[in-house]
């Protein structure tokens, strides 16, 4: 550090030192004086120069400016946050941060070694830099800290350090390459390209690519598992958008690595393997378990050389295979895996063949009876959700989606029996009043099974209720065209209850007779409760349980029976969709095959024609429709379920654009959904 003294300390010393009678260095060798004297002499020199500093130092001090000190609060715990690269070109890399506790500086460190040894050191008086003069497809290890406006000063430790790569100048991934090799698997490596945040691996046994396999990943390795042993396979890469989507460059040159020959002594392959059941879209199959084994991958293929295989993941010794071609042979091994499905423990089995059933043409059904569910949300419960409208601007559009469709029995849910807010007639009037009203107002011949409002004396208001079973089922409530069915006999039953302060909760049922073929049938509907948790599984258990029993109840004849409602509960609810099973299990069926956790209709559907099942029965007002798929089963919280008989087709009722979108008011925030049946 340079020191500067002033201008009398510069004469002082001199005299100082002449005073003190020491020899010139050069003249101590030829001096008289003993060595003590001449110590003597310098303690002396040093004494006075020592109160000369002080006096120099009190002088300075007094003639320094006054500099107030920095308003920064140093916070040496903490380091600037938020350090990231929005964009990298080829030789320069951009960096951003969030500002750090008004620090007037900062310094950047960066270096190709993640210890950041030789670093490079810039410093910036913004939250921002371009570093530039890099090296193309180079990794860089950046990291940040706070400086004081003397850019000497750190005021916070380094942030945690960001890596970021250069771009290459290279059209596709370069460096594609297999770094081990087993029985049944290959792994490969291969160079970043361009910060992509994902890569596709494309492979197949052929050069072409033909029947090849498609696996997705988010770093330059990959492990591929379930190959064939003694095998070649070609492989290349790509880079694509973080979500799976988008092709960000073309695919490499392909490279070839074999499997290593299966071993003498291999691990013998589960036994057993056999089909258990065949449908047109699926195959169901069963097999050995094999040594307490945690877990079993199934492949699957059109071809014997298992080219283009499918693989499936099982806990179990069984197999339900959807989604498959009428009409097609398939070929089929299992192996056991590890619980994690990472690790192969034994080899595949010999594969077998199973045949899927060919489309079954059936001649179109006679008389068909058309039954419809439609929760149409209360009047009352108006959310303000985007693209929700008040009833008085949606009931017209729900009017004219139950014309279009005309069923011949309509279960409506949330079809309130409190007074509509916005009609002063003496007495008031309900939502499902509202609806038969305006439904017979537009030429539809609809009529209740029952128009009771509340189960009391007064049947009219819940006001002061004593209460007297009427028949009455709150927003639950079936309608029916005069024209095509007769009314025989109706009815409801409160369902069980968590606490008395829960909305309660219904099934409405009636028997009709259908005009055309004078069969008779029972329609049931329910609304059950809304809830998550244990607790209300438990409580939709009850109340599914209650329903059965009063359709049993009320069914001494044993006619067709078609149950519908909001069961509020799906496939994907945790941990199993309740209602579902215990409505199945008693022996009724879902047309749709609509089974848990998968969109793909199981061997058990038995609907002959599909329009939109794929779309979700809840919208949410949501104008794009809800829909993961175009093909196979949406989520259903709404449900018809039959007794056996044909079901000729299952239209979700969706009135949308080419591209999903609804067109003008959506009338609820759920679907309709309706069936065509035959009855038996």
């Amino acid at each position: 550090m340079l020191i500067h003294t002033p201008w009398f300390l510069h004469v002082s010393l001199r005299s100082i030192w002449r005073a003190s009678g020491i020899p010139s260095p050069r003249g101590i060798m030829k001096s008289p004086f003993s060595v003590a004297t001449v110590l003597a002499r310098a303690i002396r020199f040093l004494s006075a120069l020592l109160i000369l500093l002080l006096i120099a130092g009190a002088q300075s001090a007094a003639a320094a400016p006054l500099v107030s000190a920095p308003s920064i609060v140093q916070a040496t715990g903490t380091a600037p946050s938020g350090l990231a690269s929005p964009s990298q070109e080829l030789t320069s890399i951009k960096l951003t941060w969030n500002a750090w506790n008004n620090a007037p500086r900062y310094r950047i460190q960066f270096s190709t070694k993640p210890d950041m040894s030789g670093a490079t050191y810039y410093r910036y008086g913004t939250t921002s830099a371009t570093i530039t003069g890099l090296t193309k497809n180079t990794t860089y290890y950046f990291r940040v800290r706070a400086l004081d406006s003397d850019n000497s000063t750190a005021l916070s430790p380094y942030s945690d350090a960001v890596k970021v790569s250069t771009k290459t100048d290279s059209l596709s991934p370069t460096g594609l390459k297999f770094t081990e090799q087993s029985e049944f698997g290959i792994k490969l490596a291969w160079n970043a390209w361009n910060n992509a945040p994902r890569y596709r691996i494309q492979f197949s046994t052929k050069p072409d690519m033909s029947g090849a396999t498609y696996y997705r990943y988010y770093t330059t390795t990959a492990d591929i598992r379930g190959l064939t042993p003694n095998t070649t396979y070609y492989f290349r890469v790509s880079a694509i958008s973080a979500d799976g989507t988008t092709s960000l460059s073309p695919y490499s040159s392909a490279i070839t690595a074999k499997t290593t020959a299966a071993a003498p002594t291999a691990t013998p392959a589960p036994t057993g393997l056999k089909f258990t059941e065949q449908s047109e879209f699926g195959i169901k199959l069963a097999w050995n378990a094999w040594n307490n084994a945690p877990r079993y991958r199934i492949q699957f293929s059109t071809k014997p050389d298992m080219s283009g295989a499918t693989y499936y993941r099982y806990y179990t010794t069984t197999a339900d295979i959807r989604g498959l071609t009428p009409n097609t042979t398939y070929y089929f091994r299992v192996s056991a895996i590890s619980a994690d499905g990472t690790t192969s423990l034994s080899p595949y089995s010999s594969a077998i063949t199973a045949k899927t059933s060919p489309t079954l043409v059936l001649p179109p059904i006679n008389n068909p009876l058309r039954v419809a569910s439609y929760n149409v949300k209360c009047a009352n419960c108006f959310a303000g959700d985007p693209n929700e409208l008040p009833w008085a601007d949606r009931r017209a559009t729900v009017v004219s989606t139950i014309k279009a469709q005309l069923p011949d029995v309509l279960a409506v849910q949330e079809a309130s029996q409190g007074w509509l807010k916005d009609d002063s007639r003496p007495g008031g009037i309900s939502q499902f009043e509202d609806l038969a009203e305006r439904l017979v107002a537009s030429g539809a011949p609809y009529k209740l099974t029952n128009t009771k409002r509340n189960n009391c004396v007064n049947q009219a208001t819940p006001t002061n209720c004593v209460y007297q079973y009427q028949g009455a089922s709150q927003g639950t409530k079936l309608l029916f065209n005069g024209t095509t069915v007769d009314l025989l006999n109706e009815g409801s039953l409160a369902l069980p209850a968590l606490t008395g302060q829960e909305n309660d909760r219904y099934v409405a049922w009636a028997t009709f007779r259908q005009k055309t073929t004078g069969k008779k049938f029972l329609v049931a509907n329910a609304h059950l409760q809304l809830g998550s948790g244990e607790e209300y599984q438990a409580l939709r258990d009850r109340q599914t349980r209650s329903m059965l029993a009063e359709i049993k109840l009320r069914n001494p004849e044993d006619l067709p029976v078609l149950i519908t409602g909001d069961l509020n509960s799906h496939k994907w609810t945790s941990p199993s969709n309740v209602p579902y099973d215990v409505i199945t299990a008693a022996g009724y069926v879902d047309p749709l095959g609509n089974t848990y956790a998968t969109d793909l209709p199981s061997s058990g559907a038995t609907v002959e024609h599909r329009i939109g099942t794929f779309y979700d029965s809840f919208n949410a007002f949501k104008r794009l429709a809800n829909a993961r798929n175009d093909y196979g089963n949406g989520t259903y919280l709404d449900y018809i379920f039959t007794s056996k008989m044909r079901v000729s087709e299952w239209e979700t009722v969706v009135n949308v654009d080419s591209a999903g979108n609804f067109i003008g008011v959506i009338p609820s925030d759920h679907n309709m959904i309706r069936v065509d049946v035959e009855l038996p």
